[in-house]
């Protein structure tokens, strides 16, 4: 099967389960996100990553600008 042929019969399977799938870049870790939100109601399904694991990578880039200023401040 070609990629356009996966990528029209994926699209199907998601409108025929009310699904929708949506790509972001997150402002502070840049990272993508992707979130699976029921198209009928507009709950979140799922989402990769997941909301704690963002939060997890934002304190650890914080953390990383933080100890980085402070090995500035004692050079």
């Amino acid at each position: 099967a070609t990629a356009k042929a996966v990528a029209t019969r994926g699209n199907k399977i998601f409108q025929l389960a009310n699904r929708n799938l949506n790509f972001q870049i997150d402002d502070t870790t840049k990272h993508i996100v992707i979130k699976v939100v029921d198209s009928e109601t507009g709950e979140l399904i799922r989402q990769i990553p997941t909301a704690e694991m963002l939060d997890f990578m934002k304190r650890m880039k914080e953390l990383e600008g933080n100890a980085g200023s402070l090995l500035q401040t004692k050079a």
